[in-house]
């Protein structure tokens, strides 16, 4: 294996057992951290508390990349618990563009951005799923983690052709890709 990927957010303010476990891997593995609620989309800007630990984690690994969704987790000061779509606008781009230039203040590191699934087409949307990543990938100039259940969970729920989005989005930046596998119910 080239690498593993570890949720990053497992080892903030980790036990000593915890970091035996960190360290026995990374003696394996080339580590690549992977982020849950760093709210990259959040209005409301980063959590620098939880930004520093993800910094501290990077700074202790030295991965070759590491990743977050093109979400928001936080809003209003409140954690919300889930990975919530934006809705595919310019602002939205604006603000993830804001939100990486204070991250890659504080990570080096090349950051690479995942896909995530959305429940419910947002009102508002000035371009298409695809369009949007696109635009996010060309103007924050970060990778993609492409997760490839998350665009197949898209394409069935909400009526898109998963081949037409590759071609709409930028292939050369994906760095890793994830398959998750799931199973359909009721025809969804």
């Amino acid at each position: 294996m080239d690498f593993l990927e570890i949720t990053a957010d497992h080892y903030f303010d980790a036990t000593p057992e915890k970091l035996r476990e960190l360290e026995l891997l990374r003696e394996h593995f080339t580590l690549i951290p992977h982020g849950l609620n760093l709210s990259l989309g959040s209005a409301d800007g980063l959590d620098s508390a939880y930004l520093e630990k993800f910094a501290e984690l990077v700074k202790r690994l030295s991965p070759p990349w590491w990743s977050e969704h093109i979400a928001f987790t936080r809003a209003g000061g409140v954690e919300i618990g889930h990975l919530t779509p934006l809705p595919f606008t310019r602002e939205a781009v604006r603000t993830l563009q804001q939100n990486i230039a204070h991250v890659r203040r504080a990570i080096s590191a090349p950051l690479i951005l995942e896909n995530i699934t959305t429940m419910v087409s947002l009102p508002g949307a000035e371009m298409t799923e695809a369009e949007f990543v696109a635009e996010v990938l060309k103007q924050t100039d970060c990778g993609l983690l492409l997760d490839v259940t998350n665009l197949h969970t898209n394409a069935v729920n909400h009526g898109y052709d998963a081949m037409q989005f590759l071609d709409q989005i930028p292939l050369e930046r994906v760095v890793q890709l994830h398959f998750a596998g799931g199973h359909q119910h009721q025809g969804c």
